[in-house]
């Protein structure tokens, strides 16, 4: 399979059955393999986020939540339309804060080495989905941005997990912490596992709860909307991009006036 991917909300690669990741070490990035000096500063999301929290910027959160969404969805979109093909090429399975960047002053996804390829019913178009047995904290780390069928075994996923995941990062940008690390005490990770598993979603602070704030609110609406339990009912990243696209519209008319 031969993809190029150069969008502008994704971080451009060429696959041939391999992928391209982008290291972070002490503020600098580089390619697998990459033997120049020169490099370029890429600020963390912790780090950005921070500071516009700070500044009770809330617009431009809601900016950055659209980013997450927007590039999410074009993964999403990567294959469909090609030979009657109605659901995505392939899932990134691993869409969590640590793995978006800010290049350019854009916030890109980034890190596909855990991308899988979809098959396809030939005479649907609709994905096979696939399935693994290990990525809700059996490999000891945190299931916290892992959608509800990930956690139960032998369930066919598919690029829904990805959608799920934009909630998670919605609830990061809101909060600057990842989801299910609010409660108190602690969860253990079997413990947040369990809640997943039951569809009991993360315990926002109540700031971001109680907030009125209309950016704040579409960010939580959007956050709720791409963490619906059943992966069926879960819509597609685009909904959730255009959804927070909306209201990012809405809320520069208002400053505009």
């Amino acid at each position: 399979m031969n993809l190029q991917m150069g969008e502008i909300w994704i971080i451009g690669y060429n696959i041939f059955c391999f992928h391209l990741k982008l290291f972070v070490k002490n503020g600098k990035m580089r390619s697998k393999g990459e033997r120049t000096k020169k490099s370029t500063y890429v600020p963390s999301v912790t780090e950005v986020l921070a500071f516009q929290k700070r500044e009770k910027d809330s617009v431009k959160l809601l900016h950055i939540a659209w980013e997450v969404a927007h590039s999410v969805a074009e993964v999403q979109n990567v294959g469909v339309g090609e030979n009657g093909a109605t659901t995505a090429a392939l899932v990134h399975r691993d869409a969590g804060p640590a793995n978006f960047v800010f290049v350019d002053g854009k916030l890109k996804l980034n890190d596909f080495n855990a991308c899988t390829f979809l098959k396809r019913n030939r005479e649907t178009g609709q994905s096979c989905g696939f399935q693994l047995g290990y990525v809700c904290g059996e490999d000891k780390r945190s299931p916290d941005i892992r959608a509800p069928e990930e956690c139960f075994l032998n369930s066919n996923l598919t690029e829904a997990i990805d959608t799920y995941a934009i909630g998670a990062i919605l609830f990061f940008i809101l909060s600057n912490i990842r989801p299910y690390h609010v409660e108190i005490p602690a969860l253990s990770n079997e413990e947040m596992k369990d809640k997943i598993r039951a569809g009991v979603g993360p315990i926002l602070p109540a700031e971001a709860e109680n907030s009125s704030d209309p950016a704040i609110v579409a960010i939580k609406e959007a956050l709720r909307l791409a963490m619906t339990f059943d992966p069926k009912e879960r819509v597609h990243a685009q909904e959730v991009s255009d959804m927070l696209e909306e209201a990012l519209k809405k809320e520069k008319e208002t400053i505009d006036q």
